[in-house]
């Protein structure tokens, strides 16, 4: 349940009041812009030789690190990076490069160089229990998307549009 203790209608506040508001939006707007582009810029130049230490060398707030993440640790690294990292292609004999847009923390430039299968003999129980029933919930639902299928399938039905 919800109590309305207060009710404000919408007003549009004078432009003195909110100036302050609009510009800090438009600076961190643009830095956004600013740090997507750079961050292109460098996966091109990384992705064509140069080094990442290189690019980043005496530019304030930009740091470089090598580091070996897995899945359950991802050692404080931001959690759209991982995601960025374990959708990346495996690497072939060359590194993979690429950039992610971490929102209002900048972008973040990565070239991944190894990709280590992970071991099923040295994971720990309470591991291996919770890959058992992520992968138990994902077959129950692929059961379940298969049986609506086979029910689409071989059920007659006419959609009408025009009440959706």
């Amino acid at each position: 349940a919800v109590r309305v203790i207060d009710h404000r209608p919408s007003v549009v506040r004078p432009l003195e009041e909110v100036r302050g508001e609009i510009e800090r939006m438009l600076k961190e707007q643009r830095a956004r812009e600013q740090a997507r582009a750079t961050a292109q810029e460098w996966a091109q130049a990384v992705a064509g030789g140069k080094r990442l230490a290189e690019l980043a060398r005496g530019r304030a707030g930009v740091t470089v690190e090598t580091k070996t993440i897995t899945r359950e640790k991802p050692d404080g690294v931001d959690a759209r990076l991982a995601d960025a990292l374990f959708a990346a292609a495996k690497p072939d004999g060359k590194a993979v490069v690429g950039h992610v847009d971490l929102g209002a923390n900048g972008a973040a430039v990565y070239v991944l160089e190894a990709v280590k299968d992970g071991d099923p003999a040295s994971a720990d129980e309470s591991l291996k229990t919770r890959v058992r029933q992520q992968l138990l919930a994902r077959r129950g639902a692929d059961y379940y998307l298969s049986h609506r299928r086979g029910l689409r399938q071989s059920a007659d039905v006419d959609i009408n549009a025009e009440l959706l």
